[in-house]
């Protein structure tokens, strides 16, 4: 009976390490996508910086429109890759 156990055991791991290997990375993962965050860089439009969100959390951004840093809120609006698109909020 404790072998039986064991060997069930072992197979459902199997199988949910499988599950979560056969998902995408990006569905595995969660994107701040609709949060807002606050601009760390001036980004000018179509360039990289970088904003904080989730009360802290430093991300790659690219500007769908031009923004400026010390206080300016932004909007997560997607994702390209490991980089977020944000744009102002007002």
């Amino acid at each position: 009976m404790i072998a039986f156990v064991g060997g069930f055991g072992g197979f459902i791991a199997a199988k949910v390490i499988g599950i979560i290997r056969a998902r995408p990375l990006s569905e595995r993962l969660y994107w701040p996508v609709n949060d807002v965050g606050i601009a760390v860089d001036d980004i000018n439009k179509g360039d990289i910086g970088y904003v904080k969100v989730r009360g802290g959390e430093y991300w790659r951004a690219k500007a769908l429109e031009s923004v400026k840093r010390g206080g300016s809120e932004v909007i997560v609006v997607g994702v390209d890759g490991d980089t977020l698109l944000v744009k102002p909020t007002g």
